[in-house]
């Protein structure tokens, strides 16, 4: 077994492991799959030295397996681009989903990983009581 054959069963089985179902929509149609939603912390600074970790964003990211994306559409492959939706349903409590949207694709890393960063992040929230009254749904921005 070489250090490839390695390398991509261990990326098999961290996706069989920590992979959600989810719901990816394209200009193909709609595939229930897996994915994986990663959030990475990018530190920032100034270069006026006032400090390195000035700023810290969290960066979403939705890793898809290559393998599962090529047989989804009656056997042939689906290919994410820019501007396609995935929702993970329940993913904050029942009723409440994660919809994302996919803004650029990470550099190849391999066979099994094809990785996402996304632009938009919407929590769908029922909102209990307004002003006028009434109940309705919103879309927060994380």
């Amino acid at each position: 077994m070489t250090f490839h054959d390695i390398k991509a069963k261990s990326r098999r089985d961290v996706h069989r492991t920590f992979a959600v179902p989810c719901v990816l929509t394209t200009v193909d149609g709609t595939f229930s799959c897996t994915a994986r939603l990663h959030g990475r912390m990018v530190l920032g600074g100034d270069i006026a030295g006032e400090g390195y970790a000035t700023i810290v964003e969290g960066v979403s990211r939705v890793v898809f397996n290559r393998e599962e994306l090529a047989v989804l559409n009656a056997g042939t492959a689906v290919a994410p681009v820019r501007g396609d939706r995935v929702v993970f349903s329940d993913y904050f409590a029942v009723g409440q989903p994660a919809i994302l949207e996919l803004d650029a694709r990470d550099a190849f890393e391999g066979p099994i990983d094809e990785k996402w960063a996304v632009t938009q992040y919407l929590r769908q929230t029922p909102v209990t009581a307004t002003m006028a009254g009434t109940g309705a749904m919103t879309g927060e921005s994380a």
